[in-house]
């Protein structure tokens, strides 16, 4: 019995020692894990400070980079609608031209083809009148 006793009083300490030991290794871990979220609050903290900056200066070389765009794009259409202006302008007055050299020319045409006809019927009249006179 007096083994029975002994061995009961070893297995008490041992448990005692191994309960000590677990709540000791739990209270590690417990600081270990406190200190790794508290690094990693710290450093998401900093990373997000650091984000925020970089976008704050990336979005404000972005807005005057896209102003400088809207302004080159404005000068750009602005050219072309004065372009676009002169080219129209010329197009007409060459059309006006145009419409007067053809008029002109059709005119004259119309006095050569007259003429033309006035001599066929002259012909036409002078041949009748020599067959009619065979």
């Amino acid at each position: 019995m007096d083994n029975l006793k002994t061995q009961m009083k070893n297995l008490v300490h041992s448990i005692a020692t191994s309960t000590r030991e677990r709540a000791k290794f739990v209270g590690d871990v417990k600081v270990q894990t406190a200190n790794l979220l508290k690094s990693f609050r710290n450093e998401r903290t900093a990373m997000a400070k650091t984000l925020r900056s970089d976008l704050a200066v990336d979005r404000h070389s972005r807005s005057v980079e896209v102003h400088s765009i809207r302004t080159s794009a404005d000068r750009m259409c602005e050219g072309f609608r004065q372009s676009h202006g002169r080219m129209r302008h010329s197009l007409r007055l060459s059309l006006l031209r145009s419409k007067k050299a053809v008029a002109t020319s059709v005119t004259s045409m119309r006095g050569i083809f007259a003429k033309e006809l006035a001599t066929v019927a002259k012909q036409r009249r002078h041949m009748a009148n020599t067959q009619s006179a065979e």
